[in-house]
């Protein structure tokens, strides 16, 4: 089983810069840089507690500084400053109902602060660490046996580039007094991300940071409360996003890979692996995790389930194998980015910020329980506020910063924010339950009995004997409607049956309910309802010359299936019912049915009926000129499953855009890289978004890497590269292109090199020159609108042996 994290009084902090690549060994430190300024407190209550008014005003003594609801100094849900502290960067909760606020002093000063808060809002002392080096992030967690707190500082910033420094990482350990007891030099500082990856344990404290390699790596290090290393190893499959401290002594680091899948590492009490896997394809971004019961895991983050960053809030829930046993995303009309994720008493608590579109910004909490169902309703606060501290399943404290940009300082805030009680289920009801039926996971299905009693929903084991005893999963009772009802897109897939008080079970058929002893004779089965690739044969139609229809081929199982159509344009809208049902009937006369599209939210979907071909066709001739990404999954399971995504771009004029390669031929070493720059033109209306793609096929095999010039300022881009003994692929891509320069420009690099996978060069029948195709699959304009582009270029490539002939 693993433990939760959040029972004791350690309070680690970690502050970071911007990351650089190496990673350096972890020997003891010689004790230098110990500095360091502190004030204790002497009941003057000068953080987290209510205040009284204004945001220049102070916080009155003894004023609740757990920020629980209700305090003298102030009404509930009213932001207060927190003076003396700086901008609140972090915070957890003490045993004793207190406060650990950890945070940095302005914006560009040196001094990181660790404030120790009494649970009447009192400040015990202050410990202030000063460093040469900016303090941007600070973690606090709370965990151990043994008092006191970590200290994870970045000291020293990158000089001149001709003398370049990189940062380095520090361990401090502060007593429970907030003196230094020790430190550890951690060597040159790297990607330490945001988020919980820095947790005490039982022993003392654990850290994960990313290794810079191919494919990325996670290293593990585990110090003693004394300070002793208990471990320090490197281990290959994604970055890290989460961690975790089994029952056993082990870890579990949950994380990311390629392209943001969900990646899994249990570890044994020895640091050895356990598993190593994908446990999620989707696109995700994964910002914490905490133990649930048997061993169990709950990931949170967020899901791009409606196309371009159109995030939903999603949770997981792991076993100890790292197989999914349920995973589901909490919908919303807007964009959320998740921040941070903590335990609460009935789940994980989920903490987001929403964007509107229109530039306005809010906190958003998503609250939900260790079988997936939504704890409270939704809850906003103000953007700054980005550290919950769950105060019980009814409130949260909220911690964060205030700007004044003017004068570079950062002020601390705090806010109690309710959790009210979630509404009345809003979906509606698919079928009605029959025993010896298949049902499908997220089908919401309710009960023909008495709409006045609760039922018991039980899982079957494979194997029935006297002695089975059947786990309750869910009580079922009347929703507001008056039905027993229930949703399934939280319970594994398996059999399941109502069970009777006693030993009967009902046997449900036709409406009728028929008390049976054999739990087999009431089963009704739940099984999974997935479609997970759309492979259209094209993705780019020009429409103006007469290519309309989309084809595509559907994996899905099982085949046959209504399925769920949605298309969102690249700034994340939705394309009208009116334009979707036009799109869903290719070459028809007419438009599809009404009741075929519909919405939900603001987004409008369609349903199309996959049969055993399990083709999909769409008109893109009825489409205004985009980037769409086209998403599909089961209709009446769509709270449950991922959606199948694929990119489709729609030109309608020709103004054709070039891709030319400056250098039409290369020579390879044969253990070095040749490259070449490629030059875009004829982007006059602009850039917003582009993909490039590179390609090889045959022998002998090659390596082909693709990366963008710094002529383009990018919000974010993706890139990836495959190699194989009889192809090679290589793209990258960016749908947030800020700023790109007028005319020709080299817009990107190709580096092209020989593999491991490279010819026998004793092979007479190998030859010595290959062909690489490079091109665009898309460039978009300012304003969204695709351009047409050219034809596909081949670059020659000699591959050079070891004496250079």
């Amino acid at each position: 089983m693993l433990r939760r994290l959040v029972p004791a009084v350690v309070v680690a902090v970690l502050l970071v810069t911007s990351p650089v690549a190496a990673v350096a060994a972890v020997p003891p430190d010689s004790g230098d840089g110990a500095g360091g300024t502190r004030s204790d407190g002497a009941g003057n209550g000068s953080a987290a507690g209510s205040a009284s008014g204004s945001a220049s005003g102070g916080v009155e003594s003894g004023a609740g500084g757990s920020g629980a609801a209700g305090d003298a100094g102030g009404a509930a849900n009213d932001t207060r400053t927190v003076p003396g502290v700086g901008g609140i960067i972090d915070a957890a909760p003490a045993t004793d109902g207190g406060r650990y606020l950890v945070g940095a002093i302005g914006l560009r000063e040196t001094n990181s602060t660790v404030t120790r808060v009494a649970p009447n809002g009192t400040v015990r002392w202050t410990r202030s660490f000063g460093s040469p080096n900016e303090s941007r992030r600070v973690t606090a967690v709370v965990s151990g046996d043994s008092p006191g707190a970590f200290l994870l500082e970045v000291s020293g910033r990158p000089g001149p580039a001709s003398d370049e420094t990189p940062p380095t990482l520090r361990l401090r350990r502060i007593t429970a007094d907030g003196d230094l007891a020790w430190q550890r030099s951690l060597g040159n500082a790297t990607s330490v991300v945001r988020g919980p990856v820095l947790v005490a344990t039982d022993d003392g404290v654990a850290l994960a940071r990313t290794v810079d390699s191919e494919p990325p790596a996670a290293r593990l290090t585990r110090f003693a409360h004394d300070g002793t290393l208990l471990g320090d190893r490197t281990y290959r499959g994604g970055v890290p996003r989460a961690l975790a401290e089994t029952d056993d002594g082990g870890l579990v680091v949950v994380g990311q890979r390629e392209f943001r899948r969900g990646w899994y590492l249990r570890l044994d009490g020895d640091g050895d692996i356990v598993r190593n896997e994908t446990f999620a394809t989707g696109d995700r971004r994964i910002v914490g995790a905490t133990p649930a019961d048997d061993g169990d895991l709950l990931v949170a983050g967020s899901a791009e389930v409606r196309g371009f960053s159109g995030s939903d809030p999603w949770v997981a829930r792991l076993d100890a194998d790292g197989t999914v046993r349920w995973s589901r995303t909490y919908g919303t009309t807007d964009r959320e980015y998740p921040r941070t994720a903590v335990a609460t008493d009935r789940g994980i608590l989920l903490l987001s910020t929403r964007d509107t579109g229109t530039g306005a910004r809010s906190t958003v909490l998503t609250h939900v329980t260790a079988e997936g169902e939504v704890a409270t309703g939704a809850v906003a606060a103000e953007r700054g506020l980005t550290s919950p501290v769950p105060t019980g399943d009814r409130s949260v404290d909220l911690y964060g910063f205030a700007l004044d940009r003017e004068n570079r300082t950062a002020t601390g805030i705090a806010r109690t924010v309710d959790l009210p009680r979630p509404a009345a289920p809003d979906w509606p009801v698919h079928d009605t339950v029959t025993s010896n039926r298949t049902f499908y996971r997220g089908e919401n299905l309710r009960l023909p009995g008495d709409a006045n009693r609760t039922y018991g929903l039980y899982q079957l084991p494979g194997e029935y004997t006297e002695f089975d005893q059947p786990r309750l999963v869910r009580r079922v009772g009347p929703t507001t409607e008056g039905v027993p009802a229930f949703e399934t897109a939280t319970l594994r897939s398996g059999k399941y049956a109502f069970r009777a008080p006693g030993s009967f079970w009902y046997r449900i058929d036709d409406g009728r309910y028929e008390l049976v002893e054999d739990p087999g004779a009431a089963a009704f089965t739940l099984a999974e309802q997935d479609i997970w690739r759309i492979q259209p044969r094209r993705s780019v139609l020009e429409t103006f010359a007469g290519d309309r229809l989309l084809h595509a081929r559907v994996e899905s199982d099982p085949a046959s299936m209504t399925a769920r159509v949605g298309l969102a344009r690249m700034n994340g809208s939705s394309v009208g019912q009116a334009t979707l049902a036009d799109a869903l009937a290719p070459g028809a006369d007419e438009r599809v049915d009404d009741d075929r599209v519909f919405t939900v939210g603001d987004r409008a979907y369609g349903t199309v009926e996959l049969r055993d071909d399990r083709n999909l066709t769409l008109d893109a001739g009825a489409l205004p000129a985009g980037l769409y990404e086209v998403t599909l999954t089961g209709n009446r399971t769509a709270d449950a499953t991922e959606p199948a995504t694929a990119t489709l771009v729609v030109v309608t004029e020709e103004r054709n855009v070039t891709l030319t390669p400056v250098n039409r031929t290369l020579s390879v070493p044969q253990n070095g890289t040749a490259t070449t720059d490629l030059t875009l033109a004829g982007t006059d209306a602009g850039l917003r978004a582009i993909r490039i793609d590179a390609e090889r096929r045959g022998q002998p095999a090659l390596r082909l890497d693709l990366e963008l010039t710094d002529a383009l300022d990018t919000g974010s881009l993706r890139s990836g590269a495959g190699i194989g003994a009889g192809r090679s692929t290589a793209d990258i891509q960016t749908l947030d292109v800020r700023e790109a320069p007028n005319g020709s420009f080299a817009v990107a690099s190709l580096a092209v090199s020989q593999s491991q996978f490279g010819r026998d060069r004793s092979d007479g029948e190998t030859p010595d020159q290959q062909t690489v195709t490079v091109g665009l699959t898309y460039a978009v304009d300012a304003e969204g609108i695709p351009y047409s582009v050219a034809q596909d270029e081949t670059i020659t490539v000699v591959l050079e042996d070891e004496d250079g002939n």
